[in-house]
């Protein structure tokens, strides 16, 4: 297990980049390599349950108004299907936009495994969230509301971030984007989206965890994560409506860039 310190970098850096749309996956799989940490899948499972906590505490209401949606609401299917409740059908667009990935998920489970530890892929990666962050400068706010086809359009490009160095938010939001929605608005689905996600892949991994983890550790990553996140989610938030998301762009074709050179050099694994 790594020490203190390197667990608080880990989670620091696990808090940013769950969120900002640079890919929190590819940069700890990085710096697992790095710092010569085996177990570093290991330790991203609690910092992972670090940064879901923070989504539900930053998005409570919503989350609570979609509970409160589901008891109460109804589906009246005449000539026409009509969802009494905005937040029913806001869980139904979440659940609709979840079946991509957990579809992906499965299909490629040994692909995206094996990709994670090549450099090369996590580089390719982040050079793809790089291209397509810079194309939602060139996208117009249309302030159209969710529908059944912009939620599904939304959960392909979050079925990309499987991979290493994809960002599932910035796949999200810029599917958004992209389609005219508000940026409020694609804020808020894109994290309401990312909590099965979240959720499914934490469940996942902690069946798959070998190497025991110090309690003290993984408190202090937990807590660092989720910090750290709450704080990460408000600053996109500003800069979502700021029309600055697209400058993420600059980073992620920044450090692809350098990742695939060291690659090409000999000085990262392949």
């Amino acid at each position: 297990m790594p020490g203190i310190v390197v667990v608080i970098i880990l989670a620091i850096v696990q808090g940013i980049t769950e969120f900002l749309p640079i890919s929190s996956s590819g940069h700890l799989a990085l710096l697992g390599q790095f710092f010569g940490i085996q177990e570093i899948f290991d330790l991203a499972v609690y910092l992972h349950l670090g940064t879901l906590l923070s989504v539900i505490t930053v998005f409570y209401r919503p989350i609570a108004k979609m509970i409160r949606g589901v008891l109460k609401g109804r589906i009246i299917i005449d000539r026409r299907v009509k969802i009494t409740d905005k937040y029913l059908r806001v869980f139904l667009l979440v659940v609709l936009g979840s079946i991509p990935a957990a579809v992906a998920g499965l299909l490629l489970k040994d692909a995206v495994e094996t990709s994670f530890g090549s450099a090369a892929v996590i580089g390719a990666g982040l050079i793809v969230t790089g291209v397509i962050l810079l194309a939602t400068r060139f996208a117009h706010n249309r302030e159209l509301p969710n529908n059944w086809r912009r939620a599904l359009v939304t959960g392909i490009f979050q079925a990309l971030a499987i991979f290493p160095g994809i960002s599932r938010s910035g796949m999200t939001i810029s599917a958004g984007l992209f389609q005219g929605m508000d940026p409020v608005e694609v804020f808020e689905f894109s994290f309401l989206l990312a909590i099965p996600a979240m959720l499914g892949a934490n469940l996942m991994e902690f069946k798959n965890i070998t190497a025991s983890v110090d309690f003290a550790s993984m408190l202090v990553g937990v807590l660092v994560s989720y910090a750290v996140g709450v704080g990460a989610l408000f600053g996109l938030k500003k800069l979502l409506i700021r029309k600055s998301f697209y400058l993420f762009s600059i980073y992620c074709l920044l450090v692809g860039l350098l990742v695939l050179l060291s690659t090409a050099t000999g000085l990262a694994g392949r």
